[in-house]
């Protein structure tokens, strides 16, 4: 599999755009787990993004608590 965050926050994208909530929510959670706990930079701000498709895919799914914990992971980046 490939290990570029980069390619994993795009295809997390796609997928929320076409409404592949559940896949959109695996491709960001991927892109989390190759960054850095502690990123900078572009780093730092790929790593927020994951967090937020992944909230906005929890919310399309009717998960609004755990939409609500994936914003806070994502503030919690910067």
């Amino acid at each position: 599999a490939p290990r570029s965050p980069s390619l994993y926050l795009a295809l997390a994208k796609t997928r929320l755009a076409m409404g592949q909530y559940g896949n959109a929510t695996q491709m960001a959670q991927r892109t989390v787990s190759l960054l850095p706990a502690k990123p900078r930079g572009a780093e730092q701000t790929a790593k927020a993004e994951a967090w937020i498709v992944i909230a906005q895919a929890r919310e399309k799914q009717g998960d609004f608590d755990g939409a609500e914990r994936a914003r806070a992971s994502a503030q919690a980046v910067w």
